[in-house]
């Protein structure tokens, strides 16, 4: 069961999150207490209480180490080997106009997904195979907003052939320091914050997407409604002292079992996330029969009430989201400015800008972790968590990896499709009126004669 599906219990995680406290630790406390009450209520002693913890040891004890060991050498294995394959970051130049429309990018997404199945345990556990990570990003630099996508070393070619062959016209470089160089993993001229977002409900529940914008139609210029233009306006609008960079981190999603690096023993089939997709389509589409009054002209009889529009757009929706390619996705930003110019609005003004995704009733995008406390001075009283969370979120950003704070349960990656990633990271045409968005002058009529193969 999905802890988070339990209304009560996820509001309280999400709470202890906020504050700072790992709940897997609480929850660990909180089952001792309960523990240690319960057998005060049957009055047993509290050395009985030690005796029984003691006794059921060697059970309870080598789970917790083993699920412990599992997850960390399996994070290692997996940075070790993504470090040592190593990553380039391309910058995209926009050309003067885009004609395509969000459809070309998820064309480039649906090659971007490799699950990279694991044939032997030993490829999972020694050589750390897993898919591949790639990161969607737009960065701001005091208003100057840039579009990047950060690949593998053996992905990189691929990536820049597909955004050719997608967008005619664009310019794409492989830089040779990292834009996100520019701030140290130690430095003391800039305040960071890192915000970690993504959906707020069930996962199998779509954001809004180009085709709910009509932009698969290929409207007019002056008719588009692009929801990334509140994005673009908000970065650009920053001053000259602050940084915003935005960070998408997707990678191919497959229900993997223990021996290939998972963390289930065996993959229950009839709840992959293609099939709770088609349990909710079945829910919507087949509504439960009503029986008719006596005033009915046929008393007694069941009918079955048509489906509303509502209904019917939602579950068009989820069945198109099954009927694409998913993508493992982590959502975060970092705000970074110099220090004492810190300005609270410009987070809340990021974090709204997503609310261009959201769709009532359906799926929002909201906060799941930030690098802040409600109470600073009971959850970090020496001041050094802190400042620690801010430099692995930079540190974590740099390497395009993603730490899942409280072991993952509340700020774990969800899942997102093709569509509506290209929907959230594709390159726009005029519409987006941004005067700091960089584009090219001119347009190229073909890729360069050196483009690899």
């Amino acid at each position: 069961m999905d802890i988070m599906n339990v209304p009560l219990l996820g509001s309280v995680i999400g709470r202890l999150a906020v504050l700072g406290i790992d709940y897997g630790k609480a929850l660990i406390v909180t089952a001792l207490l309960i523990l240690y009450f319960f057998f005060a209520l049957t009055n047993q002693s509290f050395g009985f209480v030690l005796s029984f913890l003691f006794l059921t040891a060697p059970f309870w004890l080598t789970y917790l180490i083993f699920e412990s060991a599992h997850y960390k050498w399996t994070f290692y294995i997996v940075k070790a080997v993504g470090l040592k394959e190593g990553r380039t970051t391309l910058e995209v130049k926009l050309p003067a106009e885009v004609t395509k429309s969000p459809q070309a990018m998820e064309v480039i997404l649906n090659q971007m997904w490799n699950i990279a199945k694991p044939r032997k345990v030993g490829e999972a556990y020694l050589e750390g195979k897993r898919p591949p990570t790639y990161s969607l990003e737009i960065a701001s630099r005091g208003g100057e907003v840039k579009f990047y996508i950060n690949a593998p070393n053996k992905s990189k070619n691929m990536v820049e052939v597909q955004l050719y062959a997608q967008y005619p016209g664009i310019e794409v470089h492989e830089m040779p320091i990292d834009y996100t160089a520019e701030i140290s993993n130690d430095s003391d001229e800039y305040d960071i914050f890192s915000v970690h977002l993504n959906k707020k409900q069930d996962d199998i529940f779509p954001i809004a997407t180009y085709v709910d914008f009509g932009l698969d139609q290929m409207p007019k210029e002056e008719e588009k409604i692009d929801p990334l233009t509140v994005w673009l306006d908000n970065l650009g609008s920053i001053n000259a002292d602050e940084r915003i960079w935005v960070q998408i981190l997707i990678r191919g999603h497959k229900d993997y079992p223990f021996s290939h690096g998972g963390f289930t023993w065996k993959i229950d089939k009839k709840n992959t996330f293609q099939a709770r997709i088609q349990t909710e389509i079945d829910k919507l589409t087949v509504p439960e029969p009503v029986a008719t009054g006596d005033e009915s002209p046929l008393p007694g009889s069941v009918v079955v009430p048509p489906l509303s529009t509502e209904t019917k757009k939602r579950a068009d929706a989820l069945e198109r989201k099954a009927g694409k390619l998913q993508f493992d996705t982590a959502i975060r930003f970092i705000y970074a400015t110099k220090k004492g110019k810190f300005n609270g609005d410009r987070l809340v003004a990021t974090i709204n800008s997503f609310r261009a995704f959201d769709v009532v009733g359906r799926n929002e995008i909201g906060v799941w972790w930030l690098t802040d406390f409600y109470y600073k001075s009971i959850c970090d009283p020496i001041k050094r968590r802190l400042p620690n969370y801010k430099r692995s979120e930079l540190n974590d950003y740099k390497l395009r990896r993603y730490n899942c704070r409280n072991i993952g349960l509340v700020d774990a990656p969800k899942i997102f499709s093709a569509e509506e990633l290209a929907t959230m990271w594709h390159l726009p045409g005029q519409v987006a009126l941004t005067p700091t968005l960089t584009r090219i002058s001119s347009t190229r009529s073909e890729a360069p004669p050196n483009l690899p193969t």
